[in-house]
């Protein structure tokens, strides 16, 4: 799938067709959303088309890739690492972290690749205790996460020198973990590297590209700029939880069908790939009428047509740091500056729906704020 939006949006309610040799069903309707993600998730497992192509980055074995028990005996381990007191530091780390990088923003600034880097830089400190020249090593990671995310728009991978040779440098450096909540809770398990693999990765990935794609948008509406300088919590919370809907970076949610059956009138068949396709419900107009308005406060009556961290058992983990951390990097922001940017923002669609660098936001330093 070179262009996966492109094919997704034009899936409506359910499908089934091939790409290539390859069945596929499309999940564009929100009630069978549900049934996949959450009443009949048993009889869909997660998929390993995915997964393989993206295991570099994110390990085999960790606690998003597991299944049955070992899931769930995973994702009790993962309670302590998001814990209130385990919360409480990261949002020390967010806080002291943002403040450098405001303190040393200039006049154009790139959200898509400064946000990224600060929020890489605190997912190590995080959840692995260890503090990354975000320059060296910070792009190693960005590099190898662009080649995965390469690998998992292609039917066909290829053996690559640069990948192995990344993909050894970031093992190495995650191996030197300190002490943290996240490397108790998995001191003694058979898996530990994969775990941490696949922490750095869902700590970082889809919270840097949510955050930027926040302040793209709030770009476009100084008084909800002024409104959050000016304290508005609850603003700057609705703020981050619309731009987790006009892009969501889990964009779509890869499943594998374990049985035959039918799913509103479509017949699935065994080993069919079932792709469920969040961005299709954040933008169906049933669902959220003038989708594509930003609207902070908006909600949909409809169970399962918003899932940005997805649903069930297998829903995000991490839902409460990446809320901490936007909340932390948002309001900073606007109490930093006043601040403009392009009318028209651009994504990209690899392993997740991110904003692509070079759109520039205009800082000018806010001056009276209260």
């Amino acid at each position: 799938m070179q262009n996966p939006l492109s094919l997704l949006m034009e899936v409506h309610g359910v499908e089934r067709f091939f790409l290539g040799p390859k069945p596929f069903v499309f999940v564009a309707d929100a009630d069978a959303a549900g049934k996949v993600l959450v009443t009949q998730s048993s009889v869909f497992r997660q998929n390993r088309f995915v997964f393989d192509r993206i295991q570099p980055v994110t390990g085999s074995k960790g606690v998003v890739q597991l299944e049955g028990e070992e899931s769930k005996a995973a994702r009790v381990k993962s309670r302590s690492v998001f814990s209130k007191e385990a919360l409480q530091k990261a949002r020390f780390i967010v806080e002291e972290r943002t403040q450098a990088m405001i303190d040393c923003s200039v006049n154009c600034f790139d959200p898509a690749r400064e946000i990224t880097s600060l929020i890489l830089g605190t997912a190590f400190e995080i959840f692995l205790g260890v503090q990354i020249d975000v320059e060296k090593s910070g792009q190693d990671y960005l590099e190898l996460n662009r080649l995965c995310g390469k690998r998992m728009r292609s039917p066909i991978t290829f053996p690559s020198f640069r990948l192995r040779k990344l993909q050894k440098k970031i093992r190495d450096l995650v191996r030197d973990a300190g002490n943290t909540p996240l490397t108790y809770a998995f001191r003694n398990d058979p898996y530990q590297l994969d775990h941490f693999l696949t922490f750095l990765f869902a700590g970082h990935e889809t919270t840097a590209a949510s955050i930027a794609f926040s302040l793209l948008l709030l770009a476009q509406r100084p008084e909800l700029q002024r409104k959050i300088a000016m304290g508005d919590q609850t603003l700057t919370r609705e703020v981050y939880r619309e731009a987790l809907r006009v892009y969501p970076p889990a964009y779509m949610l890869a499943r594998q069908a374990e049985q035959s059956m039918s799913l509103e009138g479509v017949r699935v068949k065994r080993g069919d790939t079932v792709i469920v396709a969040i961005y299709n419900m954040h933008h169906n107009e049933e669902y959220f009428p003038d989708h594509a308005q930003f609207k902070p406060g908006r909600r949909s009556k409809i169970p399962y047509s918003y899932n940005p961290f997805g649903a069930g058992a297998k829903a995000c983990l991490g839902e409460r740091l990446a809320y901490l951390e936007a909340e932390v990097v948002i309001e900073a922001f606007c109490k930093a500056f006043e601040f403009s940017g392009p009318k028209n923002i651009l994504s990209e669609a690899l392993i997740t729906l991110h904003p692509k660098e070079g759109q520039f936001l205009n800082l000018k330093k806010r001056r009276v704020y209260d």
